[in-house]
């Protein structure tokens, strides 16, 4: 009897973290505002609504909230003031700023590696920290105008339709980024970067019909960029939405909240770990300081808080003193040498 329990839990496990099913398992774990999730996409509205044509294929609508499992295909999609923090079952965290939307598929590439996935951000921000052994390791992000490929690492993406420009700001590790228009092979961008693909634009000394193709160009990333990229990856609730938060928590199946839980201690070990590879004095110091960092949150700021520190202002772009001043306590707090 005892073994046959053993093994039906063991079963259990390796279905939840079965990398095929990985991103069927994918929960929100936080969030504000109002956003929405679309489901079942075809090529006809199927079923009773609401439906969504988007894209070009028809959805079925469902709010966005605490607890939602979202799986292949589906499409997150946030509102102008909306943000929300995705959670992966090995650690892996998204953080969806406020006017995006995104899907999640398996990549079917040619050269693409087994069970690996692929992100198409059709427009808005996306930080992401991904682990070197997770089953996002390989994980493809691509927009109209652009190609990049994680290699374990924690970065920012943004892309624009309006004038089809893709940005890309790399926090830690490396990724292979590229504009789909070149023929030039990825260029890789390191820690401390933000590289750019602008779309094809046409340019008053091109003959008719004549397009300049996009490059890869690369540049610090700028105080101004670690603003941006701070707002997407924290999600800051009032008292009345905290409370908002916990009651619906409350809502929710025990086992739901035990994973969230789980998933949010899993984030910590993961980045941390990654850290220790990447980084030893830093790792060195978020350990020495590891009762404040209940959370990846908390690390996340004081990485942008180191680069913030070292990062130029981008020219003829002024900050605020409380957006110069915001990293300033959370710097000197990890840094011995401050």
């Amino acid at each position: 009897m005892m073994s046959r329990l053993v093994l039906t839990i063991l079963s259990f496990q390796l279905v939840i973290i079965s990398p095929v099913l990985y991103a069927k398992t994918a929960i929100i774990t936080m969030l504000k505002g109002k956003s929405e999730i679309f489901v079942n996409p075809s090529s006809e509205p199927v079923g009773s609504g609401p439906h969504v044509k988007f894209n070009g294929l028809y959805y079925k609508i469902k709010k966005a909230k605490i607890g939602r499992r979202i799986k292949l295909k589906q499409v997150v999609k946030t509102g102008i003031n909306s943000q929300i923090k995705l959670s992966f079952p090995d650690g892996d965290t998204f953080f969806v700023g406020p006017a995006t939307a995104y899907s999640l598929d398996v990549d079917k590439s040619k050269k693409a590696k087994k069970n690996s996935k692929v992100m198409d951000l059709l427009y808005g921000k996306v930080r992401a920290v991904i682990s070197k052994k997770g089953a996002l390791k390989s994980l493809k992000i691509k927009t109209k105008t652009s190609v990049a490929g994680v290699r374990g690492t924690d970065f920012h993406m943004a892309y624009f339709p309006s004038d089809e420009q893709t940005s890309l700001s790399v926090l830690r590790g490396k990724v292979a980024f590229n504009s789909k228009a070149s023929k030039a092979p990825p260029v890789e961008i390191k820690s401390g970067v933000t590289a750019q693909v602008k779309g094809n634009m046409q340019s008053a000394n091109d003959k008719v019909g004549e397009k300049q193709v996009a490059e890869v160009s690369m540049k610090p990333i700028t105080k101004n960029k670690l603003v941006d990229i701070q707002k997407v990856s924290q999600i800051n609730l009032s008292v009345e939405k905290k409370e908002a938060v916990t009651i619906e928590l409350a809502k929710l199946d025990r086992d739901v909240v035990a994973e969230i839980e789980q998933l949010n201690k899993k984030s910590v070990e993961i980045v941390l770990d990654d850290i220790k590879v990447e980084d030893k004095a830093q790792y060195d110091s978020l350990k020495a300081n590891s009762k404040s960092l209940k959370s990846i949150d908390s690390i996340n700021t004081v990485v942008v808080s180191q680069l913030f520190k070292k990062a130029p202002v981008e020219k003829n772009v002024k900050l605020s003193e409380d957006e110069l001043g915001q990293f300033e306590d959370v710097y000197k707090k990890y840094n011995k040498d401050y």
